[in-house]
Order: structure tokens, then C-alpha cells, then sequence
């Protein structure tokens, strides 16, 4: 937390404060591809949110996921991206990879039933966005850019998820396979 100023950290910890999640509300477990920077500020992001819990890392390398998993209170870490896809624990996954990979894992994601939320630049062309939005409706899983959680508070941030995960959820799909 040492990237965040301290009108940054008290805010967020007002935030926390009025982001009060329903009892009943089902905990959304995100795994993140990836130790990139930018993870660090979506982690932190995450934490703020009642109701969501970031449960796995996966990197190239085993040693980086630990350090990174360690330093973040992150229950697993994986040498990897397709263990973390693979993990039954895990419901979305946040994407923080250099743009050329985000259409292969996004479509992986999507495959096994698992809601993506994917750094900016989503993707090299429109072409790409268009198949990468087109598998997340096919397999019913939900697609987000991850600059939108930067753009609204922890409360609003848990309004969208719950408008927008949650329903889907209890539809179903977050249980879709790969045929």
C-alpha cells in the first residue's frame, strides 16, 4: 500500500466502512494471471470489497507466484495461468497480462466457466474485443474492463458486481464446461 497516498488510505478505509455486504451474499473468488504492477493496486482494490477475495496467483515463474501470494495474503499460488483457470475455487479471474495474450486467456477463461475481468488495452483490435466478447456470451460468463473498478468507489464497485456477477451467478453461470 505504499503506492497510495494517505488521503488515498483513509478514504479507502471509509469506503470499507459503508461497503456492507447482505449476509446471504455468496463470496466471488478471483484468481489472477499474472504479478504484474498493476495487480498490486487491483488487489488492494479487491480487498475493499465485502463479498469478493482474491484466493489464487499464477506466474511463469513458481517463485514469483509465492512471493507475490505471500506479500498479498493469498491463500495459492501456481507456476502458471492454466492452474489458476483449472482451480474449482475460483470463480472470475482477473487478466493483467501484456495485451497479445489477453484474446488466448480470455477465451480459456471463458471456456471454463470462469467471469473475466481483463487489464486495458483490452485488445489489439476489434476484432479481437469481438471474439473475446462473443466466447464470454457463449459460454455465459461475465467480461470487465479492470479501469472501471478505478473508476468508482468500494460501494459502487460491490453495486456492480452485485447487479451484474451475482445474477449471473444464480443463474448458473459460473457452472458453464467446455464442450
Amino acid at each position: 500500500m505504499d503506492f497510495l497516498s494517505k488521503e488515498h488510505k483513509a478514504y479507502a478505509k471509509h469506503c470499507r466502512l459503508w461497503t456492507a455486504a447482505p449476509e446471504d451474499l455468496e463470496m466471488i473468488r478471483v484468481g489472477i494471471l499474472g504479478c504484474a504492477r498493476i495487480a498490486v493496486k487491483t488487489v488492494f482494490a479487491i480487498k475493499q470489497v465485502r463479498g469478493v477475495k482474491v484466493v489464487a496467483v499464477g506466474s511463469r515463474s513458481q517463485e514469483k507466484a509465492r512471493e507475490f501470494a505471500v506479500r498479498h495474503d493469498i491463500a495459492r499460488f501456481y507456476e502458471g495461468y492454466d492452474a489458476v483457470l483449472e482451480d474449482p475455487e475460483v470463480d472470475a479471474v482477473y487478466i493483467p497480462l501484456p495485451t497479445s495474450l489477453h484474446l488466448e486467456w480470455v477465451i480459456k477463461a471463458a471456456r471454463l466457466g470462469k467471469h473475466v475481468m481483463v487489464e486495458k488495452p483490452v485488445a489489439l483490435s476489434g476484432a479481437e474485443l469481438v471474439t473475446m466478447l462473443k466466447e464470454c456470451f457463449l459460454y455465459k460468463v461475465a467480461f470487465l474492463v479492470s479501469s472501471f473498478f478505478f473508476f468508482f468507489s468500494p460501494s459502487s464497485i460491490h453495486c456492480l458486481l452485485t447487479l451484474f456477477w451475482l445474477p449471473l451467478k444464480k443463474k448458473g453461470w459460473n457452472h458453464v464446461h467446455a464442450p
